[in-house]
């Protein structure tokens, strides 16, 4: 969690699959470190893996400074979150 929050940037692209109950904090840290253009991805968030991933969608999917689709060709659905301004 501590490397996470290190990261310098700037960022063009972020694939998360670690610790699901984390995904809103490592976004909180690294969404301020992505380009405009750039986008933070997250694996696994329609496989029921608890409330942490609840409380991560419903966070990026309301920031007005990201679109956030989720991909769901896996069955475990990918959330891609596009940063489009700053």
């Amino acid at each position: 969690h501590e490397l996470v929050m290190e990261l310098k940037g700037p960022f063009d692209f972020v694939f998360s699959d670690a610790d699901k109950g984390w995904y809103k904090n490592y976004f909180m840290a690294l969404a301020p470190k992505l380009n405009v253009g750039g986008c933070f991805t997250a694996h696994n968030v329609t496989s029921g893996f608890g409330s942490g991933i609840n409380d991560f969608l419903e966070y990026v999917k309301n920031r007005p400074d990201f679109k956030t689709e989720i991909n769901t060709a896996s069955p475990a659905g990918i959330s891609i979150s596009y940063k489009i301004s700053n």
